[in-house]
């Protein structure tokens, strides 16, 4: 859930809106943790040390135009040596196949929802969402990793009618995680 602040679901104590119904319960019946810490505050660099088990540093991303070394072993990769199926579907442009290397170790790495347009201008949380449950209704009878990349909220915070909380930027992001939660909901489901 890229740029997404604990502080601002309920699970972490939010009580001004009811932005993550679906989270919550989600995180009642799994292992919540409250000291986890990124190792750089934007999207490129984190995922790589969450794939290469590395810092920025050792790993090397800490520009728009810098690629994952093929070199490093990323957890798909050794996932799908362990026999496991790998699929990720992406909503940023970011991780972009031709410009990063993230696809590697995946078998099938979807890129369709950058076709609506830049994380900042649209939302992708129901495609996302539909591209995991169809994996997982179709799921080959194998273990499996499936890497799912939501984006939403991301600034400019799009205004949901069916999360309204008003015009400012805070109710904006927060109408976000709403929607995105809303999408989880079904995938959870």
């Amino acid at each position: 859930l890229d740029t997404t602040r604990a502080d601002r679901l309920g699970t972490y104590g939010y009580m001004r809106r009811q932005t993550s119904p679906h989270i919550d319960d989600f995180a009642e019946r799994s292992t919540v943790f409250e000291m986890a810490f990124s190792h750089s505050p934007w999207t490129k660099p984190s995922v790589a040390s969450m794939f290469t088990s590395l810092t920025p540093r050792e790993h090397g991303i800490f520009d728009w135009k810098i690629k994952l070394e093929e070199a490093l072993l990323t957890l798909p990769e050794h996932l799908q040596a362990q026999g496991f199926v790998t699929q990720a579907h992406i909503s940023h442009h970011a991780f972009q196949p031709k410009d990063t290397n993230f696809k590697l170790g995946f078998d099938h790495y979807d890129k369709s929802v950058l076709t609506k347009g830049s994380p900042n201008e649209v939302t992708s949380s129901a495609e996302i969402t539909d591209h995991g449950i169809k994996f997982l209704k179709h799921r080959p009878d194998k273990r499996f990793f499936l890497w799912l990349h939501y984006t939403d909220p991301h600034e400019d915070y799009i205004r949901h009618e069916q999360f309204d909380f008003g015009k400012s930027k805070k109710a904006r992001y927060d109408s976000e995680i709403a929607f995105m939660d809303h999408h989880l909901g079904r995938l959870f489901e």
